[in-house]
């Protein structure tokens, strides 16, 4: 059965995090994938996984000139046509057409985009929309839960700025990347913050452990994941040095870690800008030599490296995993940026596998 699966496009990472999840789909149009699965409910827990994914639609009919079979796809009050590619005009006449054989029982919504219907209209106005291909019919099945992921960004107890707030779709992402799935395995966030990327972990099925350095941090955390529902205990939330873990965990433990660290001071005055990359990587580098103690052989790290942007030269923290110091991993990924445009800060991401 085929799905069409349409994710945001604010940023460049939803290729990778579909390409890691979905590794079968293909593009079909800029923010938009196609992909198989045996029926709707099995892609539609692939889809609500991925952190870039907005709207789900399936399969329902072939396309052509006879229209008739949307006097049985239509079952609300609201209707949406839009055409893949978009041909607004198309839309319309297609939807004129519907119009004459429903009668005025239905109202036509007029779709703003080429992805069609925003999920909240849909939803809430209670929308049977509808794709047209070349020669197929998709009707969006799933739409992700908005109010819940503004709850996670925005509403959480504690949300601490000066320490950098990781929004919660971006977390997602980065635990996807892995290409693993939660069932169970066990995930580290070695500089975990506020909680943000231990919530996303825990609802993909992860045992989540959390660690910083900062005790306010920890229980800012544990305020984050106790609002949501989710437990936590000296076991799996503690306050810890990122080199240090292996005086808490069990050696060959961890299946997964998924970090942002900390980038550096905001603001930094340009010519203090070269001391402090050099803090950063012998930060990073000390860490990522510990935590080969704690993962498991196979286990990944995902890890977020900035890039400092000057006027004159850009400093990388990420040459750090070239280190000839830092033996037992391989490089997997490197090199995936993402940023605010204009951004001094550039954020790399990296994976590396234990062996």
């Amino acid at each position: 059965m085929d799905f069409l699966l349409f994710v945001g496009t604010d940023h460049d990472l939803s290729d990778f995090e579909v390409g890691a999840q979905i590794p079968l789909a293909s593009p079909f149009g800029k923010g938009v994938y196609q992909f198989s699965s045996p029926c709707v409910d099995q892609a539609i827990t692939i889809t609500a996984k991925l952190g870039s994914a907005l709207k789900l639609a399936a399969f329902v009919s072939a396309s052509g000139s006879d229209l008739s079979p949307f006097t049985l796809l239509i079952d609300t009050p609201n209707y949406s046509i839009s055409t893949l590619p978009r041909d607004k005009s198309l839309s319309f006449t297609i939807a004129g057409r519907i119009k004459e054989l429903l009668g005025n029982k239905f109202r036509f919504i007029v779709a703003g985009d080429t992805y069609g219907l925003s999920p909240l209209i849909v939803t809430k106005q209670h929308v049977s929309e509808f794709f047209i291909t070349s020669d197929s019919i998709f009707k969006t099945v799933w739409t992700h839960d908005l109010h819940h992921w503004i709850k996670k960004d925005r509403h959480l107890p504690f949300a601490n700025a000066k320490a950098g707030i990781l929004p919660p779709k971006i977390a997602r992402i980065l635990i996807n990347l892995s290409g693993l799935n939660g069932d169970g395995k066990t995930l580290l966030d070695t500089f975990c913050g506020s909680g943000r990327v231990l919530i996303e972990g825990f609802e993909l099925g992860y045992k989540v452990i959390g660690s910083d350095i900062s005790k306010d941090q920890i229980n800012e955390s544990r305020a984050n994941l106790s609002s949501l529902q989710i437990s936590s205990d000296p076991n799996t939330l503690f306050v810890s040095d990122a080199a240090k873990l292996g005086n808490h965990l069990l050696p060959d433990s961890i299946d997964l870690i998924v970090t942002e660290p900390f980038m550096g001071k905001p603001n930094t005055r340009l010519d203090r800008v070269p001391d402090m990359v050099k803090g950063l990587s012998k930060l990073y580098l000390g860490a990522l030599k510990s935590w080969t103690k704690v993962l498991k052989t196979g286990g990944l790290v995902v890890m977020v490296f900035p890039r400092i942007v000057t006027a004159s030269k850009t400093y990388l923290t990420s040459t750090v995993i070239d280190d000839p110091h830092l033996l037992g991993y391989n490089v997997k990924t490197r090199g995936v940026l993402y940023s605010k445009p204009g951004a001094t800060v550039i954020r790399e991401i990296v994976i590396l596998a234990k062996f």
